[in-house]
């Protein structure tokens, strides 16, 4: 039994027949154009303003022929459509139904769904085809744009030199990047697999794992995990586990972000072991040393030599600045500072005050070194005040003994004396007295006396006491 038609669809096949604008509505407001095709006729068929306009052309300026559209058809689609067709007209239940490129009269591409159904007449051979047209144009460059936006996402998902891992509720991995992939090339299927297994080669959730403590959470976790690779090596992976949230708020799984730090855990290794080597150095070292900023020259480390030589404690040392030490001007220490910090030069000589007021000479040695990235110079200061004065009192010596010898004349060599009379000869040949001799080649004056035996001898009458 055929079930009777609403009578609203009834009224509305009468309006269609009977008033033409009703039928104009339906194929303009509903459609992007409608057509008519004369099987028997193949070159006629009516096509509707709405589908001219369309693609930019003028309905009045287009005859109702099939080559007015074929010419614009792209070769490929008019060859699926007519295989649609053949299949359609030889089995009406295979639908005419898909979507062809047509060049826009300003040469661009225009997407339309033409959908069709053959008219037949009593003895069932296609003698009409009625279609309709739907603009796909928007739809289908909005889904080339999302694919254009998807390859972008990931071509930078891939690019990405830090792992990425989607994990599902199940810890089954949806998704890796080219990362991930590069550090575990020995499976070669991940996706669907559960984390633990593919990265640990586990049976169970690992015990330090911050995915599920994040999927608790609802947080960001963080911790350290370890990774083995296929050369057998072993490093450290540091994981960034974020919880993902449905529309309802409920957390559909985790992205773990991962990144190797095994590089990072030697050099922070090796760091450690020179700076304990360099607090080694600076804490035991029996040499006065200070740490200083040669921006403003404030003291920012004393090892203990230099507290026990200055008498301040570490503490007020690290208070001070290195113009409070030294009796230069703030002027005069900047630039030597400056020297210091260019390499310019590496030995300066002060005078340092200590606590006790005493000043001593010190010889400082400064260069420039970076601590914790922070530019310093490290002085080295050696006490040289007994040095100084020993070096004074000996300059002051042989400045004295320079002076006794500039006030001396010296005779040399031999000197001809006549065993007589004890004149001497010259150079020239002449006798002379010994005393005009020796004033003449020396600072020595002479006074006349007579010894105690020429008395005797020449004035034998004379006593004397």
């Amino acid at each position: 039994m055929i079930p009777e038609e609403h009578y609203l669809k009834q009224e509305l096949d009468r309006l269609i027949r009977s008033d033409v604008s009703v039928f104009e509505f339906l194929q303009s407001g509903s459609l992007d154009g409608i057509w008519y095709w004369d099987l028997e006729s193949p070159d006629h068929e009516w096509m509707s303003p709405a589908f001219w306009q369309t693609l930019g052309y003028d309905p009045d300026d287009k005859p109702h022929l099939a080559s007015a559209w074929t010419d614009l058809i792209d070769p490929e689609d008019l060859a699926v459509a007519q295989e649609n067709f053949e299949r359609h007209c030889a089995d009406p239940g295979h639908p005419y139904d898909q979507v062809v490129r047509y060049r826009h009269h300003d040469g661009s591409t225009v997407w339309v769904r033409c959908r069709g159904i053959a008219i037949r007449d009593e003895a069932g051979k296609p003698v009409r085809m009625l279609g309709a047209h739907t603009d796909l144009t928007a739809q289908k460059r909005a889904e080339e744009q999302l694919l254009q936006s998807e390859a972008f996402l990931e071509a930078i998902f891939d690019a990405i030199q830090d792992g990425i891992c989607v994990l599902d509720k199940d810890m089954k991995i949806v998704r890796l990047n080219q990362a991930m992939r590069n550090w575990y090339p020995h499976e070669s299927k991940m996706v669907g697999r559960q984390c633990f297994s593919v990265f640990h080669g586990r049976n169970e959730i690992c015990t330090v794992c911050p995915t599920t403590r994040s999927m608790k959470s609802g947080q960001l976790e963080v911790d350290e995990v370890p990774i083995t690779r296929p050369d057998g090596t072993r490093g450290t992976l540091e994981l960034f586990a974020f919880p993902m949230l449905d529309d309802q708020g409920l957390i559909s799984g985790v992205v773990e972000y991962v990144r190797d730090v095994t590089e990072q855990k030697h050099a922070e290794a090796l760091l450690r072991e020179r700076e304990e080597l360099y607090r080694s150095l600076f804490e035991n070292n029996t040499t006065v040393m200070l740490l200083i900023d040669p921006a403003d020259g404030s003291l920012v480390d004393a090892n203990p030599s230099a507290t026990t030589f200055y008498g301040h404690s570490r503490a007020k040392l690290r208070t001070m600045k290195v113009t409070d030490l030294n009796d230069l001007s703030p002027e005069e220490v900047k630039e030597k500072m400056r020297q210091a910090q260019d390499g310019a030069r590496g030995s300066f000589s002060f005078h340092h005050q200590l606590a006790d007021g005493t000043v001593r000479e010190v010889e400082v040695y400064s260069g420039p070194i970076t601590v914790q990235g922070r530019p310093l110079l490290c002085s080295i200061i050696h006490d040289i005040s007994e040095r100084r004065t020993a070096e004074r009192e000996r300059e002051e010596l042989i400045a004295g003994l320079q002076q006794a010898l500039s006030e001396v004349k010296t005779l040399r060599g031999f000197i001809p004396i006549c065993s007589s009379c004890k004149k001497i000869r010259d150079d020239s040949g002449y006798w002379n007295q010994i005393e005009i001799y020796i004033s003449q080649r020396s600072e020595a004056e002479f006074s006349h006396s007579m010894c105690p035996d020429c008395i005797k001898q020449y004035y034998p009458g004379l006593k004397l006491e």
